[in-house]
């Protein structure tokens, strides 16, 4: 990680936000643990493709994920080298990271291997916690227009994967991934991704990639 991106990644994680993003910081209240917003996953400079999603979900679950007391250092660690640790842990099957590579290696046309981890990284549109995007329409814009391109200038791959609907329609995004040289596509999120076949899916990505 460079030195860019890690005072980056401490600058998205320990962000407060303004007065927009007071609902989707609130939907944590509930907790008695807030977790910090989420900047990326993975090796973001050194990947081949960024995944990008609308925003982190909240899981109470997530014990060691990065709160407000940690350390910067425990903080870009946890989230540099959040697919190393996942691969370690005995994944499920049907865990939606496992779908990552799965999609990686159809974009890079190699065999699906945890190895594709080391290719890929994961960002969001919005980077606070929420359970089913609970105040996300409130402060995608702040959010989007102080951090993401930010990010994407730290992204030196080929392929962007707009996951969903909203990442995918969001005003003038995939019209700036693809001023910067980007290749964009699209998949579907959400009930989408439980709904569609792997082969309907895979075609689809394809059919895109041909079109590029």
């Amino acid at each position: 990680m460079t030195q860019e991106e890690r005072d980056l990644m401490i600058e998205i994680a320990r962000c407060k936000g303004n007065g927009c993003c007071s609902t989707i910081r609130d939907a944590q209240h509930d907790h008695k643990v807030f977790h910090l917003p989420e900047p990326w996953n993975g090796h973001l400079s050194c990947s081949d493709i960024l995944f990008v999603g609308t925003n982190p979900n909240y899981n109470a679950k997530e014990v060691d994920f990065p709160q407000d007391k940690d350390p910067n250092n425990y903080i870009t660690d946890f989230f540099d080298n959040r697919f190393e640790r996942y691969k370690k842990s005995k994944p499920r099957k049907n865990n939606f990271y496992n779908r990552l590579i799965t999609w990686a290696s159809w974009i890079l046309n190699v065999e699906r291997t945890t190895a594709l981890f080391d290719r890929i990284a994961s960002t969001e549109l919005v980077h606070c916690k929420s359970h089913n995007s609970e105040g996300v329409d409130d402060c995608i814009n702040h959010c989007y227009n102080r951090w993401f391109k930010k990010i994407i200038g730290n992204f030196n791959g080929k392929y962007v994967v707009l996951i969903g609907q909203k990442a995918r329609d969001f005003n003038g995004l995939i019209q700036d991934l693809q001023s910067r040289g980007k290749t964009v596509v699209y998949t579907p999120y959400g009930t989408g991704f439980r709904n569609i076949k792997n082969a309907d899916r895979k075609a689809d990505i394809l059919r895109q990639l041909k079109t590029k």
